[in-house]
């Protein structure tokens, strides 16, 4: 089926709701699954003032795609039509947390945060500050930033090269190209585009951010810790920048100065369940069980929906729930509010309760919804491979490397296959696609 979305968005544009929501029916009698039709028909109602089909759809729709951006973001606008500003505020900073480049998010946040008499609060000067630089950037990187939210990375990577031809010392274009390449797996090349970066805007903080990132997933600790001091250095006061330095110290096994800069966070942000989850980590290596679960636990107790640390009590192997906490797991199994990898935290650790309870039926169950939610974030798709792998064996003929015979390096060393093979490989690609890949592998080591 043939689904024009173009049109439909005209028919919303113009107000010709009910128009809109034909087609949109249509759409999903062939398609009950089809993303962009549910969050449209949750808009078109919330437009209507139907408040309760809205939010029936946009619970279709989460449950389909917990992590949809857009529809963490009309979540917000239904909430903040009932009223709920509070829930609306979560909703939208779920949102932007998903995808920087929805303005209308941050805007609604700066709106709802003055409205609560917190505009001079960290949580507001973040959203202004983002605004802001949303405005200051061209169109066609929002767009990009955009596109890479929603896994669109070809797209968005043709747009930041575009950008780079016209400018290219560009920071954002290279900053987003690096993003592209980490998404990858070209760590190798993100990272040379970010300390190249850097060496023409040392004062970019998300930059260095980034580039410390990319470090610690290359394993080099030493240098991510260095690159998370010259962040604290200048701006002590910072939590963000204290949580990411304590981080990396924990990498290079300085738990004990870890431990401080985690509580110094919680002196001023107390009971944070992200921080009290980092202490719990740091704890459980130091040995320090106990505390680790005390840590974790009021972890659930400041967020009960913060799967991460039901999870990280199941992963200590020794721990067992009780029956009070397998009711809580359960009980947020209907939060349609859980983000993906919090319903995977969720389900593991379910699975763990039950198998200690020799409950192995339900067990299973849990580890294999669990499993079945975390491949729906893997490319990997064994049809998809057989047919990549017959395509290159038909594309690499005997004549083909008889004719390139002159090129390449002359050492006769074994080679391995890189970071890009590895994407040619486990991606659906068609033969354009591969050789955009390696224009962009090129143009990243240029």
């Amino acid at each position: 089926m043939q689904i024009d979305y173009q049109s439909i968005q005209k028919k919303i544009a113009g107000q010709q709701l009910e128009a809109a929501l034909v087609d949109l029916s249509a759409v999903l009698d062939a398609d009950p699954d089809a993303l962009d039709a549910l969050y449209m028909t949750a808009l078109c109602h919330r437009y209507l003032q139907r408040f309760e089909l809205a939010q029936s759809f946009l619970d279709r729709l989460k449950k389909r795609s917990p992590d949809h951006s857009r529809g963490h973001q009309e979540q917000g606008h239904l909430y903040r039509a009932l009223g709920q500003l509070e829930f609306a505020l979560q909703a939208y900073q779920r949102a932007c947390q998903l995808n920087p480049a929805l303005e209308a998010s941050w805007k609604a946040q700066f709106d709802i945060l003055t409205h609560l008499g917190r505009a001079q609060g960290p949580q507001a000067r973040q959203a202004a500050a983002q605004i802001q630089r949303l405005k200051n950037l061209p169109k066609a990187l929002v767009a990009a930033s955009d596109l890479i939210a929603h896994g669109k990375l070809l797209k968005a990577e043709d747009i930041c090269r575009k950008v780079l031809k016209k400018a290219p010392r560009h920071i954002e274009a290279m900053r987003l190209l690096a993003d592209i390449g980490a998404r990858l797996g070209s760590l190798d090349d993100a990272e040379f585009l970010l300390e190249s970066a850097l060496e023409f805007a040392p004062s970019n903080t998300q930059v260095r951010i980034d580039y410390s990132q990319v470090l610690r997933k290359r394993q080099k600790f030493s240098a991510a810790l260095k690159q998370a001091k010259i962040l604290l250095n200048s701006d002590p006061e910072n939590l963000q920048f204290q949580s990411i330095y304590a981080i990396e110290a924990m990498q290079t096994g300085a738990y004990t100065e870890a431990l401080d800069v985690f509580d110094g966070i919680l002196s001023k942000l107390p009971n944070d369940p992200i921080t009290l989850t980092s202490k719990g980590h740091a704890l459980k290596t130091c040995g320090r069980q106990q505390e680790a679960i005390d840590a974790y636990q009021m972890a659930i107790r400041s967020r009960p929906q913060h799967c991460e640390a039901y999870y990280s009590l199941a992963n200590l192997k020794t721990y067992s729930f009780s029956d009070a906490e397998i009711s809580a797991m359960h009980d947020q199994l209907g939060n349609v509010q859980l983000s993906h990898m919090e319903r995977v935290h969720l389900c593991f650790a379910l699975g763990k309760a039950y198998e200690d309870q020799e409950a192995f039926a339900l067990s299973f169950g849990f580890y294999e919804q669990g499993n079945q939610l975390k491949k729906l974030q893997s490319a990997y798709n064994a049809e998809k491979m057989t047919a990549e792998l017959a395509r290159q064996k038909d594309f690499f003929t005997r004549s083909h490397f008889e004719a390139a015979s002159n090129e390449g390096h002359s050492a006769p060393d074994p080679i391995f296959f890189n970071s890009l093979s590895k994407v040619i490989l486990e991606f659906d690609l068609t033969e354009k696609q591969i050789r955009g890949l390696i224009a962009l592998n090129e143009l990243l080591k240029a």
